[in-house]
């Protein structure tokens, strides 16, 4: 006697469709966030590196502002000085950016211009 195996297709489609979300996610890496803080020493230099650097965010369109220029406020210890926060897909995406050759070309206009640190750290995983 022949047997089948039925199964509803909305049952199916739950499982295969958990299976690609699973799989999905567990590939996913976290963003990476670069994050500036800076000081203007130079204004002419700083607008050139604007500049310059506004065409390398185009011509390498990985990165989002998520902070722009902006000040912040002290809740303990030394206030900040100006504060950028860039998003990129991946703490690896934000380094390619930093070293890649159409922002090292830049970085000396950067470096006369501005008193500045920055750093890459990882986000949470969404």
């Amino acid at each position: 006697m022949k047997r089948t195996l039925t199964i509803p297709i909305s049952v199916a489609a739950i499982f295969f469709g958990a299976t690609t979300l699973t799989t999905t996610f567990a590939q996913t890496k976290p963003p990476g966030f670069m994050i500036i803080e800076y000081e203007v020493v130079d204004a002419d230099g700083y607008k050139k590196y604007l500049e310059d650097s506004r065409a390398v965010r185009e011509a390498i369109p990985s990165g989002k502002f998520l902070v722009r220029g902006a000040s912040g406020r002290s809740l303990s210890g030394a206030p900040p000085k100006t504060i950028a926060i860039i998003q990129f897909p991946t703490v690896e995406d934000a380094i390619a950016f930093d070293t890649s050759p159409q922002y090292s070309a830049i970085k000396e206009t950067r470096d006369k211009s501005i008193r500045w640190r920055s750093f890459v750290v990882e986000g949470v995983k969404n």
